[in-house]
């Protein structure tokens, strides 16, 4: 009764998963329950790894006694009784608890608890199981068990001894102390007491003092006990001399087998001297007893005692020599895997179709905890002001910055690319509308003042200067002596003096005047600020927190986007920008209580005394260093860094000391200026502590005095942090770092462990490494980061001496590792070797010379051999020169040698570099040789090159040279490069010689660019213009060549002359508005900085300013050009296309080329809103660009899969940001000029935006007519109606738009109805009169589409609708997002696109998907257009298959049944080579615990995983076929799949494995020589693979819905991957047809396959599925997989799981599918049957439901009610449809908790409609949020928000507690989105135009109903499939007679409860006919199973035979099923 439960023991500790656990309660409480009254259990337990055992016995039917064994006297038996009695210790080993109540001992969470602590060891374990789970079994404490058990043993031996009748008995047995034991222990309420272990033996010593106890308790005496182990212990020793002469022991065994024969001989020697002694005793109590008492037979035990005295002992002799003999003849090793007889010649019955296939229990795939998608919560960015003149308006755009952010990045589900929004508006919130801080003079408020700080600095100088001088000398002394030491490590950094910089020479006087410059600095020193205004403390903390959270929502969404160069800039200005608000804020003291930090950071006390140093602040010199290569494309970022760079560089900050320079090194030290500060800090709050520097550590409760007396410090200090970490020039040290084409996949040059790619650091040894997570290195993906993620912890780090900044949990550095090493030398690479720059500039000319000097003026380039000819291939995959990485190697100079700033590269040495570079084959020069001079000579002079290198491209001949991304990358740094910052003191200071010693005076202060367009703006404007116009010249009318999958060289030339063109347009309107001082940046906007103009954006001279009008002019003109250009490839994109739909891989290509020009598009449109640009626009242009803009945005979001890494995958040529920050430019002005529009303006707009967005290539012509996937009809605008009579779309449909209702609404819009319009005669046209902007517009309309309009309609306002989430279609131009039916569209996410099973079914296209569900482990996504559902499953499946029932038994070839014996010589080859260690280590196998059957022809196995545990391997042999196939668990959507990967024998297996061709060592052995595959495809993981060919733990689910065309099943249909059938249908049929499983889960089938025929080239699937479909097989494969029930499979002799394979023929199946879809709507139509669920309708007629359903939508199912007394004529409603509420309806629930009351109705929400089951799952809230969520709730029950107000719950509308309400959403929820508001949308007969317009319902894309019905479910439609198939008498006309008849039948009452009565009910009004379907006869073919016939059949001859030829995965023997047909084959047709 035990054993099982002893071996399930062993399972459970090796495979300890939540399945096994499972089934071993299961199996433990099923042999409690089947205990009877006296029998007992033991039960093995283990507990902090000691071994106990638990006897559990059955006292009563209500009561069981539980007693605990343990032997362990060093943990368990602390709890148990103990006796220091002489001469022992001993203890109760046994602890026994009675009167267990049998709920107690049956109770399922003890066990649980008591079993989990065996799988799962922690200290303290055996304290809780003694002192928590063994009193929860009395209900008493532990002590008191003990105590009753002490007193029960001292009454019972008082008893004992007072009881004469019992002195007597004891004198008689002449052994009391035996007998009192033996009777204590039967009355079961104490334990024996026992010696303990003396060594770690509790598995044995358990087991037998268990059967002490159970010998005890069954009445036997002390003595028997004894006796009985020593029998055991006879036992074992003959067990072991059977053993020793059959198999050799080793030393070690031999010691032992010897102790066992001299533990035998002690113990019966011992017995046999106390049954002496017990005779003796007997003897003299019977000379010497009690005087009258006479004994009754004392000579019985007497001669028992003699004859074991007498016997064992020379027993045991005898076996001790026995044993000691084997060992010194130790015979032979021996094969113990002995050979059975196999019977040859056997001819019995097989199978012959239904074969052998894998089992998996039933199990539904646990997706985790739900996610709740939330309802859409609408994003108003426009909250935030255009601009902030006042500080309290700069605070509060930087709080709406921060909410706005917050909502983004919560609703990830709703928005699209929110990080890319998120990056936008910060960029925008901070360099745009909020001022940067103006430079500040010094602010000692005496001379006094600063007469003490300046005596102390010079005071801390000569000190400083003292301690190096004596450093210096010490370190000689050491170094001479030799006894040079290391420094600690773990000291305060704040001991460890800093390096002394070398000052910069000082040039000599040269008669330059720097009067000018000190002038202008002071004059900008003292410009009015608004950061200068009063302020109190906690509006202080609030900002500086707000300022935190801003920037941390910025880093979480920069990290979460692909690096590129373009956004570096962004990511370097923006912190800093951040960092100077803060700083600014900190330098006022609150006027109500200020904070002594900010004090301290002038350099003050808190009562204002002046201390004696300036103050602390903040170091920029290595952010003016980084910021000179950035590329800034947009001015406001330029003026920025400026504004940044003049406010750390102004009077004030320069005399401040530095703090926070993490940047000096790679250990975050403090420093000794930051250790001084907190030290002064300290000092304000009286805190004596040694360590200042480890109260900036964070802790949790805080330990930081610092901390929680100042909360301002911990922002500022995390903001510098943030800043510093922005300014590490490593590009690998952030998490979103993407190697690059010249780098290999996962292996990051410079880091010490090549496999340790995204780690942030690298190479030191005892360092934290790690990035915050890592990139998929295969697809280039970057993950997604939250907000919360990005927030920082410091703590101290003791090895490094600093600290340890983390962000979710790994390190960050603002350094680049000095430690990294070459991994080819190994050596250190040198300091001049890390990285200068993330991107280096490309407008250097050193990075071009392959050959040393390196080039610094002009000098240097002229007369130089072998200059570049910056070909093609010049550039890496960033667009950094390639030939750097040579100079960076010879000359030491430079940046990283692989591009840009990717750190130390170490992928090769300086030799195999140049060596690589010269073997690789060259791409054409450029440019020749005086081109190149040319051009390299200009790059030396950065103050020049502008205008040169502008002339040098704009010439005709040289347009062209652009071809080369090399030449592309030059220009746009000479352009957008600012160069050095130029002073404040050297502002307007000219250079009084030349070449000046000064080189500060040759930058500039914004930039080059603004320079040279505040100067001279026409020859830059002229150059670019011309350059333009050349482009255009080049166009050759075709976008891309034939098989290219990229624009032609000329089209690249095109488009990215618009990008510099569209980029210098912003830069010269910036220039225009500055100058006027109207800019729309803060920072050159007179309304922020007052009347003092910002310095070098003043434009000086009227030339120059008619210049940049003039310019802006032209600019405008020849890139309207550009646009019509590539409004022209769209349409030629747009007509490829249409003319070949079908060519996936060219629809593909279209898409993502027009991606682009709708990016180029954008960019060009940039400022056509922009202030001025109108009245240099005609008329009307402005709403063709509003048309643009939003189409090509929604285009781009729903088309375009944003943040790949590569172009190959797929990235746009523009930088995606940009893209964003472009909205966030145009938004304001877009949504204003869309809300100032008129109706028929916002419809013509808004169509055509819809008609690009939902093409495939974004046309809006008349030949790009609607293509696309999603959306209702989409036409295209209405000015494009031609003249032509016969054009079809003549009369057409245009959706009429209004706005939604409510303040955050604002720029989001709807489509409020459809109307068509009709074309009338031209005579009846009458003449409208249209606005002025609207006539170029219109013109054509008028003159070319004969509309009936009405007079003065184009005028009429938009309407407003309320918000719902039953919206249909939507577009919200704030984030630029299209939405259909409350669906956020978005392209499928990249890594689920990427998937090869989603790429194997939908193809390589870009598919559009809406998130419908997400969990903690699941995501679903609904493909738009395609009736598929993806299932991501994202995170891996750890839990293996449970152990299969019935398979107990181990393994073992020495202890198999005889009709077993056959096993090892065909498998224990293979578990030898494959499956026994010691990498991987050995696997555990399982066999069935019976028997194999003596004619078995097949056994399975099962092998266990190492490291999961249950079983993972599942093997196959095959007796006569002498071979033996390998299966592995895999998991596809946490559901379990058996693939074949390994066989001994490729010919007999169904999956196609060969033989491996690599070259052999030795012969293979036998067994092997037909052998392939491999025993672990992907090693030996920690979670079960998905896909053996890759090892990932994802995985896709893929279905399709019911409507499918190619959907034959009825239901829905769930696509099966070849590699999940591998091994159990062959794989020829894998190999033309796909498989797809439908909805049965009956016992028999359990799972049916459908396999659909593939077209002969194999890759593309038959989709609509049409008969004529060329190349497609006129077949279809069902597979139908089931137990065989209680019979067993003749191969195997067992209840098997078997599969049937089918061939039938498709046309003839498509055609019996559409008749029984004629039955199954009849029976619905009929509603004869009810649903499945039982719960009955109101209704018992199909008329009644009809009638309910039309009541329910007159109660109100739309979004608004009708306006009561009305008098316009409403719409009748054309459909009537089953479910009336979509996610996110604001329903009520019927209640129907008391039957005697009235239903109650509570009001909840609609989260998810399963429209496949017609339920709806509900959320309630407020005071009924106890409910959660409901499940399935049907449509009866539900009803619309306050249509049952006279039936409320009962509570609801009474008083209730402050602060409760009814529903939490209803206080969130806006006012203007209120159901009971008027509905405005109401149509008369003819609407505003004139035309007769449909009301088109919300929901009209549900499939109309004529009639209210019941639809069946996927089974109850089986069952009529079911009885139509099966009775071949009756067509399908007789069927629905029946269906008719019965429906008509009085007698019948309906509807039936199930389908089976319906079959019996239909079948007695059937009148017999003629099936149709089988007139032809019956074509179903049925597969022989060949692999598992029987030897001697014919079955088996014929595979013998075949398999000569092939294998048998490409032999399909078909047959046709006929009455003839034998079981053993022998009549096969």
């Amino acid at each position: 009764r035990s054993a099982p439960l002893m071996k399930g023991i062993v399972r459970l500790l090796r495979n300890p998963g939540g399945p096994q656990l499972a089934s071993w309660l299961r199996a433990l409480k099923k042999r409690l329950e089947d205990l009877d009254v006296g029998d007992s259990l033991l039960l093995p337990l283990i507990v902090e790894s000691s071994e106990l055992l638990a006897i559990v016995e059955r006292t009563t039917e209500r009561n069981f006694a539980v007693v605990v064994v343990a032997t362990n006297p060093t943990k368990a038996l602390r709890h148990h009784a103990v006796s220091a009695a002489p001469p022992k210790v001993k203890h109760r080993t046994a602890l026994v608890l009675t009167n267990v109540p049998k709920k107690n001992a049956l109770c399922d969470v003890f066990w649980a608890a008591v079993y989990n602590l065996a799988i799962h060891h922690h200290d303290g374990d055996t304290k809780r199981f003694y002192e928590l789970l063994l009193p929860f079994l009395t209900g008493k404490p532990l002590e008191t068990s003990l105590v009753e058990a002490h007193k029960f043993e001292t009454d019972a031996h008082r008893a004992f001894r007072d009881d004469p009748a019992n002195r007597r008995k004891a004198w008689d047995d002449g052994d009391d102390d035996a007998d009192f034991d033996r009777r204590a222990n039967a009355a079961s309420k104490c334990g024996a007491w026992r010696s303990p272990q003396r060594s770690l033996t509790a598995y044995v010593r358990c087991i037998s003092e268990a059967l002490h106890y159970l010998v005890l308790r069954r009445g036997c005496a002390e003595a028997h006990s004894k006796q009985v182990r020593l029998a055991l212990r006879a036992q074992l020793a003959t067990f072991c001399a059977r053993d020793v002469a059959r198999v050799a022991p080793d030393q070690n065994g031999r010691r032992v087998l010897a102790l066992v024969a001299k533990q035998l001989s002690y113990a019966t020697a011992k017995l046999a001297q106390l049954a002496t002694e017990r005779r003796r005793r007997r003897a003299c109590l019977v000379d010497n007893g009690p005087g009258a008492h006479t004994p009754p037979d004392p000579p019985t035990n007497g001669a028992a005692d003699a004859r074991f005295e007498e016997v064992a002992p020379e027993a045991a002799r005898r076996l001790a020599e026995r044993l000691l003999a084997e060992l010194d003849d130790v015979p032979p090793i021996r094969d113990a895997a002995a050979s059975g007889v196999l019977d040859l010649t056997a001819s019995t019955p097989t199978q012959w179709r239904d074969a052998l296939a894998w089992r998996v229990d039933p199990a539904e795939p646990d997706p985790g905890q739900a996610v709740l998608l939330r309802k859409y919560v609408a994003i108003d960015a426009l909250q935030v002001p255009p601009m902030a003149t006042t500080r309290t308006e700069a605070i509060a755009a930087i709080r709406h910055c921060d909410r706005i952010c917050s909502l983004l990045d919560n609703q990830p589900h709703a928005v699209k690319n929110d990080k890319l929004l998120i990056i936008a508006l910060v960029q925008h919130t901070l360099t745009c509308v909020v001022p940067t801080p103006r430079p500040r003079a010094e602010n000692y408020v005496s001379e006094e003042d600063a007469a003490r700080a300046a005596r102390a600095e010079r005071r801390r100088t000569r000190l400083e200067k003292k301690r190096q001088r004596q450093a210096d000398e010490a370190m000689k002394k050491q170094a001479a002596s030799g006894a040079l030491g290391l420094r600690r490590r773990g000291a305060p950094a704040a001991t460890d003096p800093e390096p002394k910089k070398p000052s910069p020479p000082v040039p000599e006087e040269d008669g330059t005047d720097w009067a000018t410059g000190a002038d202008a600095e002071a004059r900008v020193s003292r410009a009015p600020c608004i950061w200068d205004q009063p302020i109190e403390y906690a509006e202080q903390v609030e900002v500086l927190l707000t300022l935190r959270r801003v920037i941390e929502h910025f880093t979480a969404a920069v990290l979460s986007t692909q690096q590129d160069r373009a956004l570096d800039a962004v990511c370097v200005v923006v912190p800093g920008v951040a960092c100077a608000i803060a700083d600014a804020l900190l330098r006022r003291r609150a006027t109500d209580h200020p904070s002594p930090f900010t004090a301290q950071l002038s350099g003050q006390t808190a009562s204002g005394r002046q201390l004696g140093l300036r103050g602390f602040g903040l170091s920029v010199g290595t952010f003016a260093t980084q910021t000179t290569s950035i590329e800034c494309h947009i001015p406001s970022l330029a003026v920025a860094r400026a504004a940044v760079l003049d406010y750390f560089l102004s009077p004030q900050q320069r005399c401040l000391e530095k703090i926070f320079t993490f940047e000096d090194r790679f250990e975050l030290r403090p420093g000794r200026t930051l250790v001084a500060l907190l030290r002064n800090l300290c000092r304000e709050i009286t805190l004596a502590t040694p360590n200042p520097h480890l109260e900036l550590c964070d802790a949790l409760p805080c330990t930081s005095n610092l901390m929680k007396n100042f909360p301002e410090l911990a922002p500022f200090r995390d903001l510098a942090f943030f800043w510093k970490f922005f300014l590490n020039p490593d590009r690998t040290s952030f998490c979103n770092y993407v190697p690059t084409g010249d780098l290999p996949s996962g292996n990051i040059p410079g880091r010490r462990g090549s496999g340790d790619a995204g780690m942030v650091g690298g190479g030191r040894s005892g360092r934290t490494r790690g990035s915050l997570r890592r990139v998929d290195r295969g697809s280039g993906q970057v993950g997604r980061l939250d907000g919360l993620q990005a927030q920082l912890t410091w703590g101290w780090s003791a090895d490094e001496g600093g600290y340890s900044v983390t962000m979710a949990g790994k390190q960050l550095r603002a350094r680049p590792d000095p430690d990294v090493v070459d991994e080819v030398t190994g050596r250190k690479l040198p300091p001049e070797r890390a990285p200068q720059h993330r991107f280096p500039s490309r407008a250097d000319p050193a990075s071009y010379l392959t050959t040393p000097p390196p080039a610094q003026t002009e000098d240097d380039i002229l007369y130089r051999p072998q200059l570049p000819g910056f070909s093609r291939g010049a550039t890496d995959a960033s667009g950094s020169p390639r030939v750097s990485r040579i100079i960076a190697l010879r000359t030491g100079r430079g940046s990283a040698p692989d591009g840009p700033g990717t750190g130390p590269r170490t992928a090769a040495s300086p030799e195999a570099t140049t060596t690589s570079l010269s073997k690789r084959t060259p791409d054409p020069p450029a440019l020749g040789q005086r081109d190149a001079e040319l051009l390299l000579s200009y790059l030396t002079v950065p103050y020049l090159r502008i205008p040169l290198v502008l002339t040098f491209f704009a010439s005709d001949d040289r347009v062209h040279k652009l071809e080369s991304p090399t030449l592309r990358g030059v220009l746009d740094a000479v352009l957008f490069e600012p160069g050095r910052h130029l002073p404040l003191g050297s502002t307007d200071v000219e250079p009084a010689t030349v070449p000046t010693p000064h080189p500060s005076l040759l930058a500039t202060s914004n930039g080059h660019l603004l320079a040279e367009l505040r100067e001279a703006p026409a020859n830059v404007i002229n150059n670019v213009v011309k350059l333009l116009r050349g482009a255009l010249a080049l166009d050759t009318g075709a976008v891309c060549d034939a098989d290219a999958d990229d624009f032609s060289a000329s089209v690249q030339i095109i488009l990215y002359t618009a990008r510099l063109g569209a980029r210098l347009e912003s830069f010269v309107m910036f220039a225009r508005a500055a100058a006027r001082g109207r800019a729309s940046c803060a920072n050159a906007n007179t309304s922020t900085i007052g009347s003092e103009a910002l310095r070098d954006l003043d434009v000086r001279e009227p030339a120059s300013v008619e210049a940049l009008d003039q310019g802006t002019a032209r600019l405008a003109a020849v890139l309207t050009q550009m646009s019509t250009l590539f409004d022209d490839y769209l349409a030629k994109l747009d007509a490829q296309t249409r003319a070949a739909p079908g060519d996936e891989a060219l629809v593909d290509r279209n898409s993502r080329l027009a991606c682009d020009l709708h990016a180029h598009k954008l960019l060009i449109h940039r400022n056509s809103f922009d202030a001025g640009t109108s009245s240099l626009r005609k008329h009307g242009v402005v709403s063709r660009s509003t048309a643009a803009v939003l189409g090509s945005f929604l285009f781009l979001t729903t088309r375009h899969t944003f943040n790949k890494a590569t172009r190959e995958e797929g990235r746009l040529v523009l930088p995606e940001f940009e893209l964003y920050e472009l909205l966030q430019h145009v938004r304001r002005k877009l949504v204003t000029h869309v809300q100032s529009m008129t109706q028929y303006e916002l419809d013509n707009v808004m169509q055509s935006a819809l008609t690009a967005a939902t093409s495939c290539t974004g046309a809006t012509t008349d030949n790009a007519a609607s293509t696309g996937l999603i959306g209702p009809p989409r036409p295209p605008l209405a000015v494009s109606i031609s003249d032509d009579e016969t054009d079809p779309l003549k009369e057409r449909q245009i959706n009429r738009w209004s706005r939604i209702k409510g303040d955050r609404n604002r720029g989001r819009y709807t489509v409020a109805s459809t109307r068509t319009l009709v074309p009338r005669p031209e005579e009846h046209a009458e003449k409208i009169v249209l606005p002025h902007s609207l006539e170029s517009v219109s013109s054509h309309l008028l003159d070319s589409s004969p509309l009936r309009m009405r007079s003065g309609s184009v005028t009429a306002t938009v309407g407003e609708v309320a918000d719902s989430t039953e919206l249909d279609v939507e577009v919200d131009i704030g984030i630029g997002q299209l939405t259909l039916r409350s669906k956020h569209l978005a392209a499928l996410d990249p890594i689920v696109a990427t998937n090869r099973d989603v790429r194997s079914v939908l193809g390589d296209a870009t598919l559009q998907a809406s998130l419908t569900e997400r969990s903690v482990h699941r995501q679903i996504f609904k493909l738009v257009g395609l009736e598929h559902t993806v299932e991501w499953w994202h995170s891996a499946h750890v839990e293996c298959l449970p152990v299969p029932d019935g398979f107990d038994r181990d393994y073992d070839p020495a202890e198999l049944f005889d009709s077993e014996l056959w096993l090892p010589r065909v498998f224990e080859p293979v578990r030898r080579a494959f499956f026994d260690g010691p990498l991987p280590p050995s696997m555990q196998f399982l066999m069935p615990d019976a028997a194999l059957p003596a004619d078995a022809e097949v056994a399975v196995l099962y092998g266990l995983h190492q490291r999961l545990g249950g079983p993972s391997k599942r093997i196959v042999v095959f007796r006569r076929r002498r071979c033996v196939h390998v299966y592995e668990l895999v998991s596809r959507g946490r559901e379990w799949w058996w693939s074949m990967h390994l066989s001994t024998d490729a010919r007999f297996s169904l999956a196609e494995l060969q033989p491996s061709p690599a070259r052999r060592v030795a012969p293979f052995p036998a067994w092997w020589k037909r052998g392939a595959g491999q025993p672990y495809p992907v090693g030996v993981l920690e979670h079960l693979p998905s896909d053996l060919d890759t090892g990932q733990g994802e995985s896709v689910v893929i279905r399709r819905d019911a409507s499918h065309p190619a959907n034959l099943s009825g239901g829905v249909e769930t696509y099966c991957p070849p590699r999940l059938l591998r091994g159990v249908i062959p794989d020829a049929l894998l190999d033309q047809f796909r498989f797809w499983r439908d909805e049965s889960k009956t016992v028999v089938p359990d799972m049916r396959l459908r396999g659909y025929p593939l077209r002969d080239d194999g890759t593309t699937p038959q989709v609509a599925g049409d008969d004529d479909d060329l190349g497609v097989k006129d077949e279809l494969i069902v597979v139908e997989f089931g137990s065989t029930g209680v019979a067993t499979l003749q191969c195997s002799g067992r209840v098997e799981r078997t599969v049937r394979i089918e061939r039938r023929s498709l046309a003839a199946e498509k055609g019996r599918f559409r008749e029984i879809q004629r039955l199954i709507a009849t029976v619905e139509r009929l509603g004869l049957v009810a649903e499945e669920d039982g719960q009955a309708d109101d209704a018992d007629s199909p008329e009644a439901a009809d009638t309910d359903v039309r009541k329910r939508q007159r109660s109100g199912m739309s979004a608004s009610k009708k306006k009561n007394g009305s008098s316009t004529r409403k719409k009748k409603k054309e459909t009537i449809v089953e479910l009336d509420f979509r996610e996110g309806a604001e329903v009520e629930f019927r209640s129907r908790a008391a039957e005697s009351d009235d239903d109650k109705w509570i009001p909840c929400e609609v989260v998810k409609v399963d429209y496949e089951k017609r339920t709806y799952d509900l959320e309630f809230s407020g005071v009924y949020s106890y409910l959660h969520i409901q499940r399935a709730v049907q449509p009866d029950d539900v009803a619309p928000r306050g249509a049952n107000d006279a039936a409320k719950a009962e509570g609801e509308g009474k008083w209730k507690f402050a602060g409760l309400t009814d529903s939490e959403d209803e206080m969130w929820r806006s006012d203007d989105g209120d159901d009971d508001d008027d509905d405005e949308d109401e149509v008369t007969d003819g609407d505003q135009y004139g035309h007769v317009e449909a009301k088109v319902e919300t929901n009209r894309s549900l499939p109309p109903l004529a009639k209210a019905t019941r639809t069946l479910s996927y089974g109850q439609r089986l069952a009529v499939r079911e009885l139509y198939e099966r009775h071949a008498d009756m067509s399908v006309d007789a069927c629905e007679d029946a269906f008719e008849a019965l429906a008509r039948d009085p007698s019948v009452r309906l509807p039936l409860l199930t389908a089976a009565d319906l079959v019996l009910a239909a079948a007695r009004h059937v009148k017999p006919g003629v099936n149709t379907a089988e007139k032809e006869g019956d074509d179903t073919l049925y597969l022989l199973d060949l692999l598992h016939a029987r030897r001697g059949s014919r079955l088996y001859s014929l595979a013998s035979t075949l398999a000569r030829i092939e294998n048998l995965s490409n032999i399909l023997a078909w047959t046709a099923a006929s009455s003839t047909l034998e079981e053993n084959g022998s009549a096969l047709p």
